[in-house]
């Protein structure tokens, strides 16, 4: 495997990749990572962030890094750059929006009643379309084989 600066990216047009525990070391972005980031979209090879966190993280990282676009909410919607400017993107129109959270909210309350210990994680109170219960991240639902 060649390192970054000798690989040859003529046909890359653009890398996905996610975020937490890849662009990420025990929760921190290196600056080794980041002049990565900076490498690839000074050599015209786009970068587009992936992840399930919160609408709010994705515009952060959207308005903050060298990066072409953010998916986040598990793909529920997108910041993409164009012409300069960031435009929020959803993958689904307002009513199929509205109807989905209201059947998520429904089946999380239900789950956290069933699982002992079970709780939203700290930043669901951010989303937009999606939820998540906090399974290893600040809490512990007991072993991971159970």
């Amino acid at each position: 495997m060649l390192p970054l600066t000798q690989a040859d990216l003529s046909k890359v047009r653009a890398v996905f990749t996610d975020v937490d525990g890849t662009l990420t070391s025990q929760g921190l972005l290196k600056s080794s990572t980041l002049r990565a980031i900076e490498w690839l979209t000074a050599h015209r090879v786009e970068v587009v962030l992936v992840s399930g966190r919160p609408s709010g993280w994705g515009e952060c990282w959207a308005r903050q890094l060298p990066v072409a676009g953010v998916i986040v909410e598990n793909g529920g919607l997108a910041y993409v750059r164009r012409r300069g400017r960031l435009h929020k993107v959803y993958a689904e129109g307002p009513s199929v929006r509205r109807s989905n959270r209201v059947a998520l909210t429904r089946h999380v309350a239900a789950a956290l009643k069933a699982v002992p210990g079970a709780r939203l994680s700290m930043d669901s109170v951010a989303t937009e379309v999606d939820l998540a219960i906090d399974y290893a991240e600040e809490s512990t639902l007991g072993s991971r084989g159970a």
